[in-house]
């Protein structure tokens, strides 16, 4: 009995001493640390927005090609609503343009007729009481006078026909300029319904934060929510999520062997590049925290290698 209990304590030694060597499987994805950001916009007067297509996940996208359509909402109605009352102000600027101009030409003529009116008046005034009757005389200095007052008169109403005319234009050109670009923000919020990619790459989906899920069309998305990454093989790095209970099992320097869930004959090696200080919970695995580690692979990765895809590391 004795040679059967020493083998048993020595099967168990063996498999304790495993399993403490043994390191924990990583879950994973391969990333594109240069990738492009598609966030949700955040469009005037709404805090969400509806997505109505996007293209296929995991195609290939070049620069300037349209990978997400938003459902433009009420975003139609009011760029027309705005371009109608932008329009209604640039004609009321014109209409009052004119009108202040004929004023201020009014007034111009004014002046000038006031101004011969004095001439005509000087002239008669010059006459010497001696060369004319006194009443005669009385009556061109009288003339004189109120020739005097009145272009002093018409000279004051010229200017403040200018002032009138250059205060109000001042005051309708900046409320054009601002229907204009509220008009203007209407137009780019329609046209920020089309999300670009503004590299040539691979289009990932991201992940709903709140659900753990895939990002998809025709769902409806907070403001600032992201959407999708254009990624490439230009800097490629894993993403891993660590158990808290495994976290102190790995540290920054090791190396670890990676898989791809869908090519589990290739395998590269990657290094341990950085671990997160602060856990998240991903209820759609288990209970508990999971840190975020990063790696990199120790060579270039191959092309078969796609960012988006889902991998599996094992310490070295």
């Amino acid at each position: 009995m004795q040679p059967h209990r020493v083998s048993l304590v020595t099967i168990t030694i063996l498999i304790v001493s495993v399993n403490v060597h043994a390191g924990p499987f990583l879950t994973g994805v391969i990333e594109d640390a240069g990738a492009q950001t598609i966030e949700m916009p955040n469009f005037p007067g709404a805090w969400q927005s509806r997505i109505e297509w996007m293209a296929a996940e995991g195609s290939r996208v070049n620069k300037g090609d349209i990978v997400i359509r938003l459902d433009p909402g009420s975003l139609l109605d009011q760029e027309e609503r705005t371009q109608a009352d932008y329009q209604r102000k640039r004609f009321e600027v014109q209409r009052r343009t004119a009108e202040l101009a004929l004023a201020v030409l009014d007034a111009k003529t004014a002046v000038l007729k006031a101004e011969s009116e004095l001439k005509l008046a000087t002239l008669d005034a010059s006459i010497p009481a001696t060369a004319s009757r006194q009443l005669d005389y009385d009556r061109a200095q009288l003339r004189l006078t109120t020739a005097n007052q009145t272009l002093t008169r018409r000279r004051s109403e010229l200017a403040s026909k200018k002032r009138e005319e250059l205060n109000t234009l001042k005051v309708l050109k900046l409320e054009e300029e601002r229907m204009y670009d509220q008009w203007q923000s209407m137009v780019n919020a329609l046209e920020g319904t089309q999300l670009k990619a503004e590299k040539s790459g691979i289009l990932i989906y991201a992940e709903n934060r709140f659900t753990g899920r895939k990002i998809f069309p025709g769902e409806t998305y907070n403001n600032a929510t992201l959407l999708a990454w254009v990624a490439s093989h230009a800097d490629t790095s894993f993403r891993f999520w660590v158990h808290e209970a495994d976290v102190l099992k790995i540290k920054p320097g090791d190396r670890l062997a990676v898989v791809p869930d869908a090519l589990p004959d290739h395998k590269v090696e990657a290094e341990v590049s950085r671990a997160s200080q602060q856990a998240t919970t991903r209820d759609e695995w288990s209970q508990g925290g999971y840190f975020e580690l990063l790696a990199k692979p120790i060579d270039p990765l191959p092309d078969t290698f796609i960012p988006g895809m889902a991998v599996m590391g094992r310490p070295q």
